[in-house]
């Protein structure tokens, strides 16, 4: 969730980018209370987190399941 400060040069945490400072959709109240998951996969390219069917049953499903 990080992202290229103003520079385009700098990548920020994602803690510090002003949506999660700001609370915009809520990202910081689910990190805050121990609900949120974070994955780096090496090998997986940003877009197959929501195109690779594979990618979403092995890594995203299993983390929605109670």
């Amino acid at each position: 969730m990080g992202f290229f400060d103003s520079d385009f040069k700098t990548v920020l945490p994602m803690e510090k980018q002003q949506y999660y400072i700001d609370d915009t959709f809520g990202l910081r109240t689910l990190d805050e209370s121990n609900r949120l998951t974070l994955k780096n996969i090496p090998g997986v390219p940003h877009p197959a987190w929501i195109q690779d069917t594979d990618v979403i049953s092995q890594y995203i499903l299993p983390c929605l399941e109670d």
